[in-house]
């Protein structure tokens, strides 16, 4: 994947929206969102990233949530601002830790990355 440069982000399988959207909500209604995206989107790559990133983040938020008192959600709520904008900037942003691991678990067996955009 392309760090930080536009890529094609095609359509979502789920009402037509557009790959950046879907991203985008994602990230907003974290970690649920990143759930029902995850395992209804079967070929959009983007999509498919943006929703596992969204689900383990949004998973720690709400552990670290519970023990440090809302402290560690704060760093975890800008790491989701963040990805939000990048995905309506349609680039693909790896978070610090979970980035690396989000792509592992979100790619499809012998799938290739998306083509940059024109």
């Amino acid at each position: 994947m392309e760090l930080n440069k536009p890529v094609e982000v095609g359509k979502s399988e789920l009402g037509g929206l557009t790959g950046d959207v879907v991203a985008l909500l994602c990230y907003l209604f974290a970690p649920i969102a990143g759930l029902i995206f995850f395992f209804t989107e079967k070929e959009n790559d983007f999509v498919r990233f943006a929703a596992m990133q969204s689900i383990i983040s949004g998973v720690i938020a709400i552990i670290l949530g519970s023990f440090t008192c809302g402290i560690g959600t704060l760093f975890i709520f800008i790491f989701e601002v963040i990805g939000i904008v990048k995905a309506l900037q349609k680039e693909y942003y790896k978070m610090p830790l979970i980035g690396g691991l989000a792509e592992q678990w979100s790619a499809k067996p012998g799938a290739t990355p998306p083509p940059p955009a024109a």
